[in-house]
């Protein structure tokens, strides 16, 4: 109950509780309000069997009829804890039923729906076996869930935050460790880092410094692509299409092409640019077609 954001009006029984939000609250709070004929004797009788607990229903649960609202549906509260829920539902004949419903009974059901029956009897003795507080197991396996969340959740940020500052300093750490690579190298060793994992470092840094070069061509217009077609070069450049002859390429694109035909296609060559196709390139030349 919040006895600060809602008002409240017992029905057939004291812990048998309307709640309605104050903002909300106003000529509905002093009309007719009662427990629907069919949930009556089910709410009662746990009303009376469990004067300890707290049986509400809200606009959600309630619905107009001739005689004012109605109300069809409770959740079931021992202090500030909610049990579980009982309402009207219906059975597997689609005939009118107790339906109950909370998180142990979800936790037991491998299948179908909320479990009903048309026994009120038996609706009660469900609601009694499964409404109570947390076993010693079920708070154990809540807490466990709680810290499994917790305890990922504040890595997670901590590990997110480090690795923005850290995105910060990258480039210059790379470019340092490998300018000093080997101090760094025997530092690594000393640490415990296998000899065999730190092998071929330098040459991956130099491939990696060149692809990134020629990568910055392409995202900065600073190259040019070519599609050789017969005796024709076709090359898109900042400065639109052109269909030349061999001869009119500028010498840089001339030079990088001979050194890239030379190689297996999906190979780069620094400084010179990218064979793509068999008669596909990118060369990553500053110097553009006029």
């Amino acid at each position: 109950m919040n006895d600060i954001e809602n008002n409240y009006k017992a029905l057939e029984m004291p812990n048998i509780l309307y709640e309605e939000a104050k903002v909300n609250s106003g000529p509905i709070i002093d009309k007719d309000i009662q427990t629907h004929p069919f949930m009556l004797p089910l709410v009662k009788r746990i009303a009376r069997a469990r004067p300890q607990w707290t049986i509400i229903t809200a606009m959600n649960g309630i619905y107009t009829s001739g005689d004012g609202y109605v109300c069809s549906s409770f959740k079931i509260y021992e202090g500030k804890t909610q049990l579980g829920r009982i309402y009207k539902g219906y059975g597997r004949l689609g005939d009118t039923a107790y339906a109950i419903d909370n998180d142990r009974l979800n936790a037991d059901r491998k299948r179908g729906g909320t479990p009903s029956t048309k026994d009120v009897a038996k609706a009660f003795k469900m609601v009694i076996k499964s409404f109570h507080g947390q076993t010693v197991d079920e708070a154990f396996r809540e807490a466990h869930s709680e810290a499994s969340i917790t305890v990922s959740s504040l890595f997670n940020n901590s590990h997110g935050k480090f690795l923005r500052k850290y995105t910060n300093l990258n480039e210059f750490m790379v470019g340092y460790v490998m300018k000093n690579w080997d101090h760094m190298q025997q530092a690594a060793i000393d640490a415990g880092v296998s000899p065999t994992a730190l092998d071929g470092m330098q040459e991956a840094y130099t491939a990696y410094v060149d692809t990134k070069a020629i990568r910055a061509a392409w995202n900065n217009s600073e190259g040019v692509t070519v599609l050789i077609r017969g005796d024709d070069y076709i090359v898109d450049s900042p400065t639109g299409k052109h269909i030349l002859d061999g001869d009119k390429l500028t010498v840089n694109i001339k030079r990088s092409l001979g050194i890239l035909k030379m190689v297996d296609i999906n190979t780069y060559v620094a400084d010179h640019g990218v064979r793509v196709g068999k008669n596909k390139f990118f060369v990553s030349s500053k110097e553009q077609i006029k």
